[in-house]
């Protein structure tokens, strides 16, 4: 779309900088400015010649030259001042703890029966619990970023708490099947801490924890509607994981 208003506007102006006939009139118009940026449109007009006058703050151009030269000028701002066509895309992380053993286990939402199934298919797992959901708003095109604190379950009581990020790139993909949202840069990191010595009575000395950092980067593409496993992270050598689920969606 920008590419053809682009291309139009120059056919304008190669029209409109023809030489202008023995005693052609020169007029003046003063074009309302309702979206788009005053400064940058009286830039792009610059190609037709002309006077070109931008008020800023009363979003107003003023436009003087051969009759077809204005003209052509008030075309192209009425072509070019239109609302934005920017979109923007929600997307909705779920981190997944799963495991070998389904004691302990806390029941997913109903509507990721589905993704369970397909991990256990996969992997073998037979418990899943879910660690936290990350939201997060992002314009087409555009980079986003979300940070949190995982909460602790009961048996990690004492725990320090883990904290994780997700940042990527995303930018909307219209098909005659509907909206795919790309996801580019997808960068997936949590910080994970693990007892590796219990209390001490003599001398007293509290539980020792280290931190271990997990997660993964890609890229992938997320149709409407679908949910989407990212990927998985072993946690500290063992056959549990954690597995981080996206939804996306396009919005106005």
């Amino acid at each position: 779309m920008k590419r053809t208003l682009a291309l139009m506007v120059f056919a304008l102006a190669a029209l409109a900088q023809q030489p202008p006939p023995p005693e052609a009139p020169r007029i003046q118009k003063v074009v309302q400015v309702k979206y788009a940026d005053v400064d940058a449109l009286a830039r792009a007009l610059a190609i037709f010649g002309g006077t070109i006058r931008p008020e800023k703050s009363m979003r107003l151009i003023s436009i003087e030259g051969w009759r077809e030269t204005v003209l052509a000028m008030e075309d192209a701002i009425k072509r070019l001042d239109v609302p934005s066509q920017i979109r923007n895309v929600e997307l909705t992380f779920h981190i997944l703890a799963a495991g070998p053993d389904a004691v302990g286990a806390r029941p997913l939402p109903a509507d990721f029966d589905g993704v369970a199934k397909n991990l256990t298919a996969l992997f073998g797992y037979k418990s899943f619990s879910l660690i936290d959901v990350a939201a997060l708003r992002a314009r087409d095109g555009h980079r986003a970023e979300a940070n949190g604190m995982a909460p602790r379950s009961k048996d990690q009581a004492g725990y320090p708490a883990s904290s994780y990020s997700i940042k990527c790139s995303a930018s909307i993909s219209p098909s005659e099947k509907g909206n795919s949202i790309r996801l580019d840069q997808l960068h997936f990191n949590i910080r994970v801490a693990y007892p590796v010595s219990g209390p001490q009575v003599n001398p007293p000395l509290p539980v020792q924890y280290q931190f271990q950092d997990m997660g993964f980067s890609t890229q992938i593409d997320v149709r409407e509607g679908q949910k989407v496993v990212v990927g998985k992270a072993n946690m500290n050598s063992s056959d549990s994981a954690l597995i981080l689920v996206v939804t996306a969606k396009a919005v106005d």
